[in-house]
């Protein structure tokens, strides 16, 4: 079994992450900060607070999976040029 993750991958899904947790930080500027829900407002601040911790907690996945991808990618990288170093040094004979 063998594991690629092209560099053009990696970026691709990082990149996806992060625009997610974008998206997500920027419907912020939308969110009212008083609701006119009559007897029900308490409730429904209540709710939208709930509704508002979890977008966030959501977005912060998203940056730590891009994070944690890049991380990913860079170490089979580092793998892969620290084998291929190693191959290099090996002398070849042919008798």
């Amino acid at each position: 079994m063998s594991i690629q993750l092209t560099e053009a991958t990696e970026s691709q899904i990082a990149e996806k992450h992060r625009d997610a947790a974008s998206a997500i930080t920027d419907l912020a500027s939308g969110i009212p900060t008083t609701i006119d829900g009559g007897y029900g407002t308490a409730d429904l601040m209540a709710i939208l607070g709930a509704v508002i911790d979890t977008a966030d907690d959501i977005a912060m996945v998203n940056e730590v999976a891009a994070e944690q991808v890049t991380a990913v990618g860079q170490g089979l990288g580092d793998t892969d040029d620290e084998v291929a170093e190693n191959f290099s040094k090996i002398k070849v004979v042919v008798e």
